[in-house]
């Protein structure tokens, strides 16, 4: 059995970030791996590649996240990194999710229940900061949105 659900969060599609109307910003790429998981958490490693397209310093900060699996929250919160990125300047910039290992249970009897399929959804966005301003903007790269399927038992033709 295998099922990757980090897939939709590692992307080499370019992503526009615009605060106040104007783009100030771009995602080069991001990827996601897995952290060193125990009976508690299971951390999610995410590194976004950011180039700041603006005349002015930017601070990326606060990624917020929820992680819903069949409609169970498995992880919500805010990683506190905060980065700041010159102008012209591209810099890959880290932050870590973490996923409730105790929730994982509730998630994996709605999974079997519903024949093994599971609607997965990620929501992210960072705080950007410039100029004395702040704005919130949604990480597309980071932002999921599909369904998941497995064949624990292997009984699928």
């Amino acid at each position: 059995m295998s099922t990757d659900l980090l897939a939709g969060l590692t992307t080499d599609e370019p992503q526009e970030i615009t605060a106040s109307g104007r783009t100030v910003a771009r995602v080069e790429e991001t990827r996601a791996s897995w952290g060193e998981a125990d009976a508690t958490a299971a951390p999610i490693e995410v590194a976004v590649t950011v180039e700041n397209t603006a005349r002015v310093p930017l601070t990326v900060s606060e990624l917020q996240y929820a992680i819903t699996m069949n409609d169970v929250v498995t992880g919500e919160g805010t990683a506190p990194e905060s980065y700041t990125v010159q102008p012209g300047q591209t810099r890959t910039v880290s932050f870590t999710l973490v996923v409730d290992s105790q929730r994982m249970d509730e998630w994996w009897v709605s999974h079997v229940r519903n024949d093994e399929r599971t609607a997965v959804a990620v929501d992210a966005s960072v705080a950007v900061s410039a100029l004395g301003t702040t704005e919130r903007v949604e990480v597309e790269g980071l932002t999921d949105s599909r369904n998941v399927t497995t064949d624990f038992l292997g009984e699928a033709e």
